[in-house]
């Protein structure tokens, strides 16, 4: 170690002993400046992010002397070198282990502590007996937690709620990153194996592979504040994952919105000075100059959205708001400008430029109204004087049909058909249905709500069978149902399509039979005929079906539902 390096991880040693972890964290980083090989220092600092609740930070400072700076394999001559060496290859894996704790990936966590064990087993440490016993109860714990987690993705576990569908998608095929072959966990031929070979195929599996690889990509810049160390803009990663499925949007912990903002992008605007530079680079760089801008800008906005901004705030809609106008007003330039560069003005086939594709326009459009409808059933924004969003989502929905009529499916992949074609318009169709929802609640109109429960249905019939969207819409169509007064058989038949449902989603979102159980229940005591006409609430039965409103509002689980996140 440098001599500068020593004086700066003095100076760090003595910050961290007075608890003053922030001031020791940034000497341990200057340290580090000088000596990016000493794996004491990495570990130090990993320990300083632990304690500052820096879970990510805390994980990448131990793998990087786990893994990068040493030895990829725990168990080579190298590593094995660098154990004889120095102890903190150890904490290393004990401080790898803390933080996926904390992070609730315990199939990494697990495997983090039986490393350290078997670095402290092999000999080539003196024993430490107290070290040893953190660790096995490190483990213990660990393998205890991921045991719960498989047995609530199994359904042998009353509890379904502890952790998010994030985690147990994660829990049920071992990490995405991790590069483990699904039989290691569950044999093939599995209900388990099942579950996970349509989960790794399916929509959300792409969704989160993106995201994982942009959580990478920011945790780089962040602690390297070097744009140009990564390949790929991690704006644009983030923004495609969001897109694609916005319920991979997860906080990692309480710092990860902030580190979003590490390239200072949050003030773009869509306004004349905006216009006025992109036809400006347009008319001197051609659309793919323009494109490259117009990119990040709207990705920036889309992100902001998604992961930055308080999970109720109207700006959400905003952000979305200006990317949808900034899209629509850049292709409606195509065969207007002409350019001084010498470029063809007319951008011709949308495919090279993927921001003008109309495809792209739908998945942000559907997001918008996933917002506004998120949103507004939080807030009620019905009983907000002036409220312009009822008819922005309803005018919304209706662009989106205009422009998914048009598209083609063949020749295109078959999660990209799924995300940017059929989830937009099942999206508009049930933004149609909360629009009359919406307007029968402030009206008090009962046409409106036999509309909504309609569109809602035609929502669900759009998505996949073990898509927990589809059970929302069939609740919320359900919900409409018991106001407006239907018969008492149409209303079992929804019943009876959530409970089959349900026997596909439980495993990753975690959603019980109670609702439909309870509500049968409900029905039979009440003594009511299946031909028969029932509306909610009667006045008795308001206590009865109080569970409904739990389970079956828009607003009554979003947490359980969808993976946590600021979205």
């Amino acid at each position: 170690m440098s001599t500068s390096a020593k004086d700066f991880k003095a100076v760090a040693d003595n910050l961290f002993r007075q608890q003053q972890y922030e001031s020791a964290c940034r000497k341990y980083s200057d340290a580090i400046q000088e000596d990016d090989k000493n794996p004491i220092l990495f570990a130090n600092r990993a320990l300083c992010g632990l304690k500052l609740g820096r879970y990510l930070d805390a994980d990448a400072d131990a793998k990087m002397v786990s893994t990068s700076v040493l030895c990829s394999d725990p168990h080579s001559d190298a590593s094995k070198q660098a154990v004889e060496l120095d102890a903190s290859y150890v904490k290393a894996h004990i401080r790898l282990a803390e933080a996926n704790d904390a992070l609730q990936r315990y199939w990494i966590s697990e495997r983090a502590w039986s490393e350290a064990l078997d670095a402290i087993e092999d000999g080539y440490l003196s024993p430490n007996e107290a070290l040893r016993q953190a660790c096995e109860r490190g483990s213990s714990k660990a393998r205890n937690k991921l045991n719960i987690l498989r047995m609530q993705v199994e359904g042998k576990s009353k509890s379904t709620r502890e952790f998010s569908a994030w985690h147990r998608a994660m829990a049920l095929c071992g990490g995405f990153d991790e590069g483990r072959h699904l039989y290691v966990i569950y044999p093939f031929g599995s209900a388990s194996s099942e579950i996970f070979r349509f989960y790794k195929i399916s929509q959300m599996s792409i969704a989160a592979q993106a995201y994982l690889k942009a959580t990478q990509q920011f945790q780089q810049v962040y602690l390297t504040y070097n744009i140009e160390s990564i390949s790929d803009c991690p704006i644009s990663t983030l923004a495609d994952a969001v897109l694609r499925d916005w319920r991979v949007a997860h906080d990692w912990d309480r710092f990860w919105p902030e580190k979003v903002l590490v390239m200072r992008w949050m003030k773009l605007k869509f306004n004349e000075g905006f216009r006025g530079r992109f036809i400006e680079r347009l008319s001197k760089k051609g659309w793919k100059g323009a494109h490259e801008s117009l990119s990040v800008t709207v990705k920036c906005w889309i992100v902001q959205s998604a992961v930055v901004q308080e999970k109720f705030s109207t700006e959400r809609i905003e952000y979305l708001g200006r990317a949808i106008r900034a899209i629509k007003w850049a292709r409606s330039l195509r065969p207007s400008i002409k350019l001084e560069c010498g470029h063809d003005c007319d951008i011709g086939n949308c495919g090279d430029y993927p921001v003008l594709e109309p495809r792209f326009l739908l998945a942000v459009q559907r997001l918008h109204m996933e917002t506004i409808m998120k949103i507004g059933s939080a807030r009620n924004l019905r009983k907000e004087p002036d409220c312009p969003y009822l008819e922005e989502v309803f005018k919304e929905a209706d662009e989106v049909f205009d422009i998914a009529v048009d598209l083609r499916r063949e020749n295109c992949e078959e999660a990209d058909v799924v995300a940017f074609q059929d989830l937009p318009r099942a999206t508009a169709l049930a933004a149609k249905g909360f629009y009359y929802f919406e307007r029968s609640m402030f009206e008090r109109r009962s046409k409106d709500l036999r509309l909504s429960f309609e569109f809602y249905k035609k929502a669900a019939k759009c998505l996949p069978k073990d898509d927990d969207q589809r059970v929302l819409y069939l609740g919320q169509g359900l919900e409409c149902m018991k106001y407006s007064g239907t018969r008492v058989d149409e209303q079992l038949e929804i019943v009876a399509e959530v409970k089959s449902a349900l026997e596909d989603i439980v495993p990753i979102w975690g959603i019980g039979h109670r609702m439909c159980d309870e509500f049968e229940a409900a029905l039979g005591s009440r003594k009511v005929k299946r031909d028969e006409e029932y509306r909610w609430p009667q006045p008795s039965a308001e206590e009865t079906f109080a569970f409904v409103e739990e389970y079956i509002l828009a607003k009554y689980g979003g947490n359980q539902l969808s993976i946590p996140n600021n979205v």
